[in-house]
């Protein structure tokens, strides 16, 4: 080792080339010199210690630790940071969900769709490894499949695992890159915000700058509904018989009401709570040629007279899930809405029963898991 060609420097070089060759990977050589590899190695060595909340069968979950999925070129292996807790991930563990209740769907599964976290390890597509580096934050897309239901794939829903866990492999195509503007709580909500934008594209042609609009519900969706309308110029009434969700927007709304009354003054009726006595008081109330768009989900089997729609020509859509294109447009809004009260509750994964109790009291916007 007297000379200089090995030097120490020289000799450390090929000893981690050989650890990861050894390992199974040699990306972080192919990639260069710019790897971080202290972070790659202590990630390499937290694979084996992937823990992720499990619904083994219906209304039966636990911790445990499962495998990590073999990777195709075109997946990125990311560390998760935050996860929500979304009301979907409860109605998969109750098995009510539409996909579980009709039998398209089955348990095991590891629930969690809206989440944040860090790239550790990329595929050998080269179109992913020049779009995304190791160490970057980003966010998943959750309809990765519209295909049949035996076909279709949403994570954390149906046929694919999802972000309640320490580690997710997710496609290329359905991550983003989260911004600087953007910490990786607030990230979370890219996807229920991707979905308010969505409604609202679908929505769009019958809005107009004199429109009177009624946001019904001040949770999540509806907060996040109000307050892009609200960014985009419009006035909003919102109504929620919860004052503690309507004090959160006190100087954004056009006016909070704890009483929904005067459905017929309005224009356009935003329905975000769900709730099928709600929906019946909209369709039945609303005013001739109104637009009636359903955010809330599910409202279950209910019986009305589409004679009143149809001699009053009003207008309903429906709108569920997002596309890639609203999720960058989320990205970009999120660092403009107040998102404070949406990350005020954290609590560990192994917590995840207390979490979901305390979603189910509607006391929080928002509680985020850090596996």
């Amino acid at each position: 080792f007297g000379s200089s060609d090995w030097s120490f420097a020289r000799l450390e070089e090929i000893l981690r080339f050989r650890y990861y060759q050894w390992k199974g990977s040699n990306l972080g050589w192919k990639q260069g010199k710019d790897i971080n590899f202290k972070m790659q190695n202590n990630n390499v060595s937290q694979l084996d210690e992937n823990q992720a909340v499990v619904i083994k069968v219906k209304s039966r979950a636990k911790i445990e630790g499962i495998s990590i999925p073999e990777m195709k070129p075109g997946d990125i292996l990311i560390k998760v940071d935050y996860v929500g807790v979304c009301r979907t991930d409860i109605e998969v563990y109750e098995g009510t969900l539409g996909y579980y209740r009709d039998g398209v769907a089955s348990h095991p599964i590891v629930p969690g769709h809206e989440f944040s976290g860090t790239i550790v390890k990329i595929g050998s597509n080269n179109k992913f490894q020049e779009r995304f580096k190791l160490g970057q934050r980003v966010v998943g897309e959750c309809v990765l499949s519209r295909g049949k239901d035996s076909e279709r794939k949403e994570v954390g829903v149906i046929n694919f695992n999802g972000a309640y866990s320490k580690f997710i492999v997710m496609p290329g195509d359905a991550i983003h890159g989260i911004p600087d503007s953007v910490d990786s709580k607030t990230a979370v909500l890219t996807e229920p915000l991707a979905v308010v934008l969505r409604a609202l594209r679908r929505l769009e042609s019958r809005l107009s700058s004199s429109s009177k609009i009624a946001v019904i519900g001040a949770g999540q969706i509806g907060n996040l509904c109000t307050q892009t309308l609200v960014f985009r110029g419009y006035k909003v009434d919102l109504f929620d018989s919860d004052a503690k969700r309507l004090s959160i927007l006190p100087n954004i709304a056009n006016s909070t009401n704890a009483v929904m009354g005067d459905l017929d003054s309005f224009d356009v009726i935003i329905e975000a709570t769900g709730s099928k006595d709600v929906l019946e008081r909209v369709l039945k109330e609303s005013s001739v040629d109104s637009t009636i768009l359903l955010l809330g989900f599910p409202y279950g089997d209910m019986e009305y007279n589409f004679e009143d729609i149809v001699g009053k020509e009003k207008v309903i859509i429906g709108s569920v899930g997002a596309e890639s294109q609203d999720f960058r447009k989320a990205l970009e809004l999120l660092s403009d809405l107040d998102m404070i009260p949406f990350v005020q509750v954290v609590m560990p994964l192994q917590n995840f029963e207390k979490a979901w109790k305390a979603h189910k009291s509607l006391k929080h916007l928002k509680i985020l898991l850090k596996p």
